[in-house]
């Protein structure tokens, strides 16, 4: 863990303007049905604040009884994206562009290219272990949890041959040390972020600073624990990713 940088002036001045107009906005009216089969039995599988960045608000991912899609509902609107996403960068937003790309070709028929794309299982045990501690959850900027089934059964629709599929290699080990860092987060002393209307004192910084000293040893040795145990726990329900090669199958005339 590393303390969190102290937000520009222009960013503090920013971010109350955004809160001031309203949450409503960051969100799309809740669905009754599920956006992969169409299916109304849906469950709430996740109910979690904001846990990296902790901005405002609280997120529901939502999971189907029939096909076991689980998705955010309700999703956040463009104007969402861009508020959650600012401030913070990873990778996964391209991840979540697939899988939006690959809802809407479900009703064209548009076909894929050769693609190779590493995704997070639905039934990864962490999921259920960890619950919203679970790093890759991602609340609010993962839209999709796709199981690797449907993936499979919708490249086969869309024209695409499976090379290979695998749920070993793509497993990155850092679920127990990244459920520790979100646990240490939240019972830290808040940082200095320009969401928050009162920014911490000079002893609050320092206490968080000195915290985050102390608890950095336990995150790495959680770090060690993950690494040590990935050889067993790619080969189990504990794989934390999959990934599928697949290519375009030429069509006949």
């Amino acid at each position: 863990m590393s303390p969190a940088p102290q937000p520009s002036a222009a960013r503090r001045a920013e971010s109350p303007g955004e809160l001031a107009q309203g949450g409503d906005r960051f969100h799309e009216p809740r669905r009754e049905d599920c956006p992969w089969c169409g299916s109304t039995r849906l469950r709430t599988r996740l109910r979690t604040p904001d846990l990296v960045q902790h901005k405002p608000g609280t997120f529901v991912v939502d999971e189907c009884h029939d096909c076991a899609h689980a998705f955010q509902n309700p999703r956040l609107t463009a104007e969402g994206l861009a508020f959650y996403h600012h401030d913070f960068h990873e990778g996964q937003p391209a991840l979540d562009g697939f899988a939006e790309r690959l809802l809407a070709a479900r009703g064209s028929a548009r076909r894929h290219r050769s693609a190779a794309r590493a995704m997070l299982p639905t039934d990864c045990a962490f999921g259920a272990l960890l619950g919203k501690w679970w790093m890759s959850y991602g609340q609010p900027r993962h839209l999709h949890l796709m199981p690797l089934r449907n993936l499979l059964a919708e490249l086969e629709v869309l024209g695409c041959a499976v090379v290979t599929t695998d749920r070993r290699e793509p497993h990155t080990p850092y679920d127990i040390a990244g459920a520790l860092a979100l646990g240490l987060a939240r019972v830290l002393p808040a940082p200095d972020v320009p969401w928050r209307a009162v920014p911490p004192t000079v002893f609050r910084r320092r206490l968080r600073t000195a915290l985050v000293g102390a608890a950095t040893p336990l995150v790495a040795t959680a770090t060690a624990l993950d690494h040590a145990l990935a050889p067993l726990l790619r080969r189990t329900r504990f794989s934390n990713a999959y990934r599928i090669i697949a290519r375009r199958t030429p069509s006949r005339a």
